[in-house]
């Protein structure tokens, strides 16, 4: 029987200026993501830049400059309200949220709206930077 489960691989690009700990406060210029079922095919997927920044820093791992996101990007909170739809029907699934340094992308998110993206949400972050061992997760068994 087919499982409905789907999954929702993520990641955010940022100015890399400011604080990646606890209170992230990176400004964030792009947001991708991928929405596919267990079965490995694509449901959907987003690139989008985002507006608002004004800087970027010297180390950011990316070529993204304030001027390019600020003309071809569209408000933060449009962007993260799309992807919080996708996440909800996500979680609504079975499935999980995937990203490595998780904690660092959601900080940026939620950064970017200035709240919180609720527990329901935060509970079904699975990420790949402190759990390796993706295969395993997704039931696959080493030969």
């Amino acid at each position: 029987m087919q499982s409905d489960k789907l999954f929702l691989f993520f990641d955010c690009e940022t100015n890399a200026l400011g604080s990646m700990n606890k209170k992230v406060t990176q400004t964030l210029m792009q947001l991708s993501w991928v929405v596919a079922a267990e079965d490995g095919t694509v449901e959907g997927f987003q690139n989008r830049y985002v507006t608002g920044c004004e800087k970027v820093g010297p180390y950011a791992p990316h070529d993204l400059t304030p001027k390019f996101v600020n003309e071809n990007g569209d408000d933060p909170r449009e962007v993260i309200g799309d992807f919080l739809e996708d996440c909800k029907r996500v979680v609504g699934s079975g499935g999980n949220l995937i990203a490595h340094n998780a904690d660092f992308d959601v900080g940026v998110l939620e950064n970017a709206l200035g709240e919180d993206l609720g527990s329901d949400l935060s509970k079904a972050v699975f990420c790949t930077m402190k759990d390796l061992d993706v295969m395993r997760y997704f039931g696959f068994k080493n030969k």
